[in-house]
């Protein structure tokens, strides 16, 4: 398992004398996650560019859903929206998951989304929403887009800041 560690990577790869030019790599899955976000895309970026070959790990699934549920959302009328509002508010409040050197787990573990989270991600206090019947249009909308996240999931993880930050190339490897 990689798991975003690029610089272990990079030592474990110099240590054994590995070519890409005659070498394949294999890996075992999960070479992503655990890690900083910027080694796991680095991570990404190597096994991309170098033609790598393995098995998706739980974490790399868990990562794929997540990007598969955010292209899902970004295809209703005002999901992307939504989801660039609330992905704000959410960074306004707790700050952004990087990785491992994060002081405070609940970034890298995300929240459960229940009925007090979604009241707290409601229009009631959007500043940029003054009238009522938008408030509640808005509102209204929150809760639709809330009751399409699984319930075993758990929003701002680790897995979805992850999957935010998929290119196109490396969602197509995972």
């Amino acid at each position: 398992d990689i798991h975003g560690q690029s610089y272990s990577l990079e030592a474990l790869l110099n240590q054994t004398s590995y070519d890409p030019s005659t070498d394949t790599l294999i890996h075992v899955g999960d070479i992503i996650a655990k890690g900083t976000r910027a080694g796991s895309k680095e991570v990404l970026d190597y096994v991309v560019e170098h033609n790598t070959v393995g098995v998706r790990g739980n974490h790399d699934q868990k990562v794929i859903e997540w990007r598969g549920w955010q292209e899902w959302i970004a295809g209703f009328d005002g999901g992307k929206e939504w989801m660039e509002r609330v992905e704000t508010k959410w960074q306004k409040k707790h700050g952004s998951f990087v990785g491992q050197e994060d002081k405070e787990d609940r970034l890298r573990k995300g929240v459960e989304v229940d009925a007090e989270f979604i009241d707290s991600f409601t229009a009631d206090d959007d500043e940029e929403v003054s009238e009522a019947g938008k408030k509640k249009e808005r509102k209204k909308q929150d809760k639709k887009f809330w009751a399409l996240v699984p319930s075993s999931w758990k929003v701002f993880s680790e897995h979805y800041w992850l999957a935010h930050d998929l290119t196109p190339q490396h969602y197509a490897y995972l």
